[in-house]
């Protein structure tokens, strides 16, 4: 009895014995592969985070790809029913224009003339916005079809970038009600009708609001402004600050960045006819252009800066 006794203790005792420099080695060894792995994690996170960092910094190089997209769909082609080549309105026109939307919101920004914030991403769906904004034109002149702009701006948003359907709409109908004007006493023409998207399933309609009692938005606002200040390609037309909703607000830049836009379009030879930036990296081109002679585009150059007025990571627009 007592020799079972002592051989029970001796078992006992070599299984836990061997039990524990069992555990010790898996602990031995888990630790050796996690100190060992550290430097392949690091590196896969450092990776991520340097990935994230240009993601964040690669705001203008993604607009250049839309803009370069834009111009081989849409730009580069004639207008469909007339055939008639586009000039006022080709891919230069497009590419200041969407340059211009960022200058102009960080003005309105840094001079407290509005209360709603965009995000980044705000900001470069508007700048989309701009690039869409003549993409249903069917000839130069007066334009008569902002609604299908609208809508190939809103079906672009939603089936191809998966952007939420009301964000898409509001900047939609930014595009199609950018010369909303209700005030006689400006020197722009009056415009009371307001457009509201209609959406029923795949089929978008637009519903006219006559004598629209609301104000305009700041992404409408911002779409005037860009559009109407490059109306100075056009030669033979005399253009008064006035016409722009920043001047309304009492800004003393509106001037300086009227003799700057006037200085790009000469440079990039709208009024003498010249085919120069007429191509798909032509938004890349006219930021460098712009970049490469900032003492004569202090504004342009300083305003589209990031740092000129950071966006934040959220916005105060309600959808």
């Amino acid at each position: 009895m007592r020799i079972c006794s002592v051989r029970s203790t001796l078992f006992a005792r070599r299984f836990a014995y061997r039990a524990f420099h069992y555990r010790s080695a898996v602990h031995n060894q888990a630790f050796f592969c996690a100190v060992f792995s550290m430097p392949i994690i690091f590196a896969g996170y450092m990776a991520y985070q340097q990935k994230l960092f240009l993601k964040l910094r690669d705001h203008d190089a993604q607009i250049a790809e839309h803009v370069s997209q834009a111009y081989d769909t849409m730009y580069k082609k004639n207008y469909v029913e007339t055939d008639a080549p586009r000039y006022f309105h080709d891919i230069r026109h497009i590419s200041r224009v969407t340059y211009y939307v960022k200058v102009l919101y960080h003005l309105y920004r840094a001079n407290d003339f509005t209360r709603e914030i965009f995000s980044e991403d705000d900001l470069r769906l508007l700048q989309i916005a701009a690039i869409f904004h003549d993409a249903g034109r069917q000839a130069d002149g007066k334009d008569y079809w902002d609604k299908e702009s609208a809508t190939l701006f809103y079906q672009h948003c939603v089936n191809h970038l998966h952007v939420d359907s009301a964000r898409a709409q509001m900047f939609a109908e930014a595009i199609l009600n950018k010369d909303f004007q209700p005030d006689p006493s400006r020197l722009s023409p009056v415009e009371k009708s307001y457009w509201k998207m209609k959406r029923f399933g795949d089929v978008i309609k637009w519903d006219c609001i006559a004598d629209y009692p609301g104000e305009k938005t700041l992404a409408q606002r911002i779409l005037h402004d860009a559009d109407c200040i490059d109306i100075q390609r056009i030669g033979g037309l005399s253009f008064c600050k006035e016409y722009l909703d920043i001047d309304h607000f009492g800004s003393e830049q509106t001037e300086s960045l009227v003799a700057e836009v006037k200085q790009l379009i000469e440079i990039q030879g709208d009024p003498f006819e010249l085919t120069v930036f007429n191509d798909g990296t032509c938004y890349r081109q006219t930021k460098e252009l712009i970049e490469n002679n900032r003492d004569k585009f202090p504004l342009l150059y300083g305003a589209h800066r990031d740092d000129y007025c950071v966006a934040p990571k959220y916005s105060t627009l309600r959808f």
